[in-house]
Parts: structure tokens; sequence; C-alpha cells
């Protein structure tokens, strides 16, 4: 899903000027960015599961402790991209707050939808049993609002040679607005697409 927004991202950016000329020489640093994001996700649904497998219920140590995944994450993204002309000095005391809230979230639905899917014949039949439509639709939504917010507020950590503070403020908007809008049709997308099949 997030490969997916990221892509869609990309194309509603390729709309602005400003973003065609800049997004040739920033591709490969996005793709990276976003398999960072993929890789921390996917850590938290792995968590998950080990959860449910050992029988516990997902505590703040937990969350702590994905957080402080999060951050090596974060390590080896920076030095991956070391090669790029900007310096990026992250400021967790902006972020993490955010960070949380999409870890805690996406923590107690995997948890939840692996405990359901135990007693259902598929993960489609589990999602269908404990969300409908809208509930559905307002999760994935609420995943990718959180992923757009701490997006902006990471951008506050990022400098461009020659890109001056208000066209970097210009910048955040204009990428912030497109996320919100890919991520409004992307959900509701997905969530039309597995209440069609589960009928």
């Amino acid at each position: 899903m997030l490969e997916e927004f990221s892509q869609r991202t990309t194309q509603g950016l390729k709309q602005h000027t400003l973003f065609r000329l800049m997004l040739g020489p920033l591709q490969s640093f996005l793709d990276i960015n976003v398999n960072k994001e993929v890789e921390k996700d996917r850590q938290v649904i792995l968590h998950a599961a080990s959860l449910v497998q050992s029988e516990k219920f997902p505590t703040q140590q937990d969350t702590q402790h994905l957080l402080a995944m999060a951050r090596d994450i974060d390590r080896a993204f920076l030095r991956e991209t070391a090669i790029f002309p900007m310096n990026i000095s992250i400021e967790y005391h902006d972020i993490e707050p955010i960070r949380q809230q999409r870890i805690q979230c996406l923590l107690s639905e995997s948890h939840q939808l692996f405990r359901q899917w135990h007693t259902m014949t598929s993960m489609r039949n589990a999602l269908a049993t404990m969300y409908d439509a809208q509930q559905f639709y307002k999760l994935l939504f609420d995943i990718l609002h959180l992923y757009s917010l701490e997006t902006r507020m990471l951008s506050h950590s990022v400098r461009m040679p020659g890109l001056i503070s208000f066209a970097r403020d210009t910048v955040t908007q204009t990428v912030y607005v497109v996320m919100e809008s890919v991520a409004r049709q992307l959900s509701q997308e997905l969530s039309g697409r597995l209440f069609r099949q589960t009928g």
C-alpha cells in the first residue's frame, strides 16, 4: 500500500512545474525513503504476529521497542542517502509523537486482525468481520494521514543547497496536500475493492 501511495504521490507532484524539474534527480532518494517506511511497517506487523503467537497483548514497552527499531532503520537510511546533495538531521522530539500514534495504530489493528484470522478461513474474511467499508476506509486513511503528517514534520529536517526557507515551506505544503488527496483516494479504492470482493 505504501509503495502505491508513494507512486501516486509522485505522479500527483509531477503536475506541479517545480516538482517536474526536481523529481528526476530525487526519484532514487524517494524510492529509498519509501522502502524505509515499508520496512518500519513490516517490523510492526511482524511484532504483532509474534505477540499473538505468544498469547500476549501490545504494551507501551512494545511501542518503545518499535520506536527504537524505527530509529535504527532511520540511521541506515541516512547512511544510504549520504551521497545525495542534502543535509538531513532528524529532530525526533518533533516527529516521534506522530510516529508513535502510527505505530500504536498499526500494532493494535494488526494484533486484532491476527487474532481474528485464527478463527476464519482467510484474512479477507477476517477483515470483513472486523470492519465495515467505512470503518476500513477510516483505518487506512488514518494510517496514511499519520504518514503524511510525519513526512511534513520530517521536511523540516532536510536542507538542500540553494533552496531558501520560503521555497522549502512551499514545497512542504504542496507535498502534504498531494499526499492527503492521494490518501483519501487510495483508502477509498482499497476499501471498496475489499468489500466488493467479500460481498
